[in-house]
């Protein structure tokens, strides 16, 4: 995380991606650096839908997640937007239309949709 904190703040335009936790006041007030005009892209579903998830994917999870297994307790940390800036919700307990997540994104930040 400090490589991404480093690199994100070096960078003229940055999209980084990971679970950040709204009520740790280090994150938001890193993500608040970063940018003017942030959009914050927040995947929301069900609380028992994100921990089968995680907890599913099992030896197939990404090393650096060190938690084993998620409970709500885990999942609390993460309970919703960290409200640093403009958002956009994206209900995935369906199928994400990724091209309607971005044009929205770029319509929040003020981008015409080739940029």
């Amino acid at each position: 995380m400090e490589l991404l904190w480093t690199l994100a703040a070096t960078s003229s335009s940055v999209v980084i991606e990971a679970n950040f936790r709204r009520h740790h006041a280090r994150e938001r007030d890193q993500l608040r650096a970063l940018a003017a005009n942030p959009v914050e892209v927040h995947c929301s579903c069900a609380p028992e839908l994100a921990i089968r998830r995680y907890n599913e994917r099992g030896p197939a999870r990404h090393p650096v997640h060190v938690v084993d297994t998620l409970s709500f307790g885990n999942l609390a940390e993460y309970d919703g937007p960290v409200g640093v800036g403009r958002l956009v919700t994206v209900d995935t307990t369906a199928t994400v239309d990724v091209g309607r997540v971005a044009r929205a994104v770029r319509v929040l930040r003020g981008l015409s949709a080739g940029n």
